[in-house]
């Protein structure tokens, strides 16, 4: 900004009388040996904070001084800056420049300052010096002003070079007065203000429905990561606790280990220690029988009969030598035993470990382990593996052994080796069926893999007992058991229980079914699982996963509504053809999460699917 000096008819700015240091007009100026000018005050106090060091500098040019200068008025400032104050301007600072990421004036020119308002009208930016014809100038009050932009140029029209004030609603877009005359007429236009209410409405509904997705998920995300946490504690809790267990069972076996070894080494001296002692009996014999055998020989050489006869008389007498010794040969039987003790000893080890290592992988998540007769059930073992026929018993233990190592990373290996087995009658269909099937349900977590089993075994077809000329296929067979197990396994279940609970006593029944009901709900899950990967699969139709969705939900309690969550969560998605049905599904859900008739872990379960089903849609 400047100033007009009346009496000398000169322009200046008023930065040429600013102090660097207030940035204010000169008050009371002094000059300092470099030649720069500053309030007497300021440049005061700025040299107080060096005196310490005793080195004076200039805040601008940076000259030191020493001794520190003495402050002489410069009587030519103040008598300039006194004629500044007297002509009445404003005194006011400078105005910023453009800087990176600033909107400059359009107006400047050399280097420009920052601008403050946009016309839309004059499609130009201004700073605050020549804004100021916009509020003076009567013509131009009228213009739209904005807050300073960079983005004038999308709001020009780029046939016409107008600005952009409509909205054609018909084909989306904004475009000018001329564009609403020519190209878009006849279309469906509005003013942008309007149509900016408008979609405004729906934006802040999007807003609000993101809000609460981010709020839905950072409450999920708190609870995951605080699971989590208790998760690793736990988990290490139980390593540290696993190997200390195995590192004094293996300092107890090495220890035993030790023990036989001496053992075995103490048995091995006595054996040899007599051994050695016959051999030395032995040899000292063979010395003393040599010498008789040499005077036999010399004896029988000699030419004098007197002699001989005189001496063989020695000879007709007993030798005195005992008969050989009998040579000791139990140490074979003895090692042996030992050999086949430590080899017992080693599967009854493994057995155990296997069995206990069973019972807690089949430990649910609230702790409940499955009892022995149950997993035994589970298995499929129960029936099958008493089979007194030799060629189901041959083809039942290795479909078993099969199972027990089948992973998805060895299935095609032992794919091979399962199409080897002989399966061409129906009691051993059935059989095979049976062991896959309670051994899917039994692990929830390996459905995939079983499922993928079925659908290689598919086709397999046999004849039935009763009519040759009819098959069988394993299909049918093993969907006709998962129908089964969906419609009758609560039943059949505590039917079985019945003559139990009716010889044990009150608590004894209670514990009994609660037992059972555990085990009831682990199959059904599993059922589900396995139903869910066979429709995955294209084993069995969206019909019958309808008919078990609706049934589910139509029992309400918190077992089939759990089995209803996971079937959603797993194959909701595909089911999504059939809109109209999947919404009557849905709507079953909200009402009961909004009336509060299940448990509080079911409901949070039931809306997770509602929060999933949201996602896919």
């Amino acid at each position: 900004m400047t100033v007009t000096m009346a009496e000398a008819c000169i322009s200046v700015s008023l930065d040429e009388f600013s102090c660097s240091i207030c940035l204010d007009l000169l008050n009371d100026p002094v000059t300092i040996p470099c030649g720069h000018s500053y309030c007497k005050v300021c440049i005061k106090g700025h040299w107080d904070q060096d005196d310490q060091k005793l080195i004076y500098s200039c805040p601008q040019c940076r000259q030191t001084f020493t001794p520190r200068p003495v402050l002489s008025r410069n009587n030519m400032l103040t008598e300039v800056v006194g004629k500044l104050k007297k002509t009445g301007q404003e005194v006011s600072p400078s105005l910023p420049y453009a800087g990176p990421g600033d909107v400059p004036c359009d107006i400047c020119t050399g280097k420009q300052h920052r601008a403050v308002k946009s016309c839309l009208v004059c499609l130009a930016s201004y700073c605050e010096t020549h804004i100021q014809l916009h509020y003076e100038s009567t013509a131009l009050k009228k213009h739209s002003l904005r807050k300073a932009s960079t983005q004038l140029n999308e709001r020009i029209c780029p046939h016409h070079g107008k600005l952009l004030e409509v909205y054609c609603c018909t084909d989306q877009q904004c475009i000018c007065y001329q564009c609403a005359i020519d190209q878009h007429r006849g279309h469906e236009t509005v003013v942008a203000p309007a149509e900016r209410a408008k979609k405004q409405e729906q934006v802040r509904k999007v807003q609000r429905e993101c809000q609460q997705k981010i709020k839905n998920r950072e409450t999920a995300m708190l609870d995951l990561q605080n699971m989590m946490g208790s998760v690793k504690c736990s988990a290490q809790e139980a390593v540290v606790d696993s190997e200390r267990t195995f590192t004094e069972l293996i300092r107890f076996i090495e220890r035993r280990s030790s023990e036989v070894r001496e053992m075995i080494k103490a048995k091995e001296r006595d054996i040899v220690s007599e051994t050695e002692g016959l051999l030395d009996t032995l040899e000292k014999d063979n010395v003393e029988l040599r010498k008789i055998d040499a005077n036999i020989i010399l004896l029988t050489q000699t030419e004098d009969h007197i002699h001989f006869l005189q001496s063989c008389k020695s000879l007709f007498a007993p030798l005195g030598f005992e008969d050989i010794p009998r040579i000791p040969v139990g140490h074979e039987v003895y090692f042996q035993k030992v050999k086949m003790s430590t080899s017992a000893l080693k599967e009854k080890l493994e057995d155990v470990c296997s069995e206990e290592l069973v019972k807690f992988s089949k430990t649910d998540i609230t702790g409940n382990l499955v009892s022995e007769e149950s997993v035994e059930h589970n298995l499929g073992l129960k029936e099958t593996m008493q089979a007194e026929d030799p060629q189901m018993q041959k083809l039942f233990v290795p479909m078993c052994h099969i199972l027990d190592r089948l992973t998805p990373k060895n299935f095609g290996e032992l794919m091979v080796v399962v199409t080897e087995l002989t399966i061409d009658t129906e009691d051993k269909l059935k059989g095979i069926i049976d062991l896959i099937y309670e051994r899917a349900i039994a692990h929830p977590a390996s459905s995939v893999v079983y499922a993928n089993l079925c659908r290689c075994l598919m086709g397999l077809k046999v004849p039935t007992s009763c009519n040759p000329r009819v098959t069988l296929n394993f299909r049918k067979l093993l969907l006709n058991r998962c129908q089964f197990e969906f419609e009758n396994n609560k039943s059949e279940l505590f039917g079985g229980k019945q003559k139990e609970l009716d010889t044990t006593t009150k608590g004894e029944v209670s514990q009994r079914l609660e037992e059972a009901k555990a085990m009831w709900c682990r199959r059904s899950l599993g059922n589900i699982r396995l139903i869910c990967e066979l429709f995955q699969l294209k084993m069995l139709t969206a019909a019958i996963v309808h008919d078990c969705i609706a049934k589910l939900s139509k029992d309400g309690d918190d077992n089939s509504l759990e089995c209803l969550c996971t079937m959603l969560s797993t194959i909701g998605k595909g089911l999504e053809k059939d809109r109209p049905r999947m919404d009557q599904y849905y709507n079953v859900i909200v009402n009961i999460v909004k009336n509060r008739t299940t448990s509080p872990r079911i409901r949070y379960m039931l809306q997770d699917v509602l929060d999933l089903r949201k996602l896919h849609l």
